[in-house]
């Protein structure tokens, strides 16, 4: 959800080249991921680096920014913040009228 922004705001600027190379980035680190993941870590290794890839498009695109002299890191760091105050509260209101946090034991 965080590349949105930076991916419209390169395509603005006509350089369209960091979002190929983020995809790129993104590709190599999920397929490698996977592998090195389920080898290590089963199931759960894979699911860690499929959800770890999402960070190569945000570091990739970011440094395509920066070079080009826009910064976005500061909007996403406050979004970001106010993303997990809201979802703690939101799960604090569900614990305090009596609802569990998940509807469901984790299996671990």
């Amino acid at each position: 959800m965080l590349t949105e922004t930076t991916e419209v705001s390169l395509l603005a600027l006509g350089k369209p080249r960091y979002i190929a190379y983020a995809g790129a980035g993104r590709f190599l680190f999920v397929t490698l991921g996977v592998f090195i993941g389920h080898a290590y870590g089963g199931m759960l290794g894979v699911l860690v680096a499929v959800a770890l890839g999402g960070t190569v498009d945000y570091v990739v695109e970011s440094y395509g920014l920066r070079r080009e002299g826009l910064w976005l890191a500061a909007q996403d760091q406050w979004l970001t913040l106010l993303w997990l105050v809201l979802t703690a509260g939101m799960l604090g209101v569900r614990h305090a009228v009596g609802f569990s946090i998940t509807e469901a034991p984790l299996p671990w």
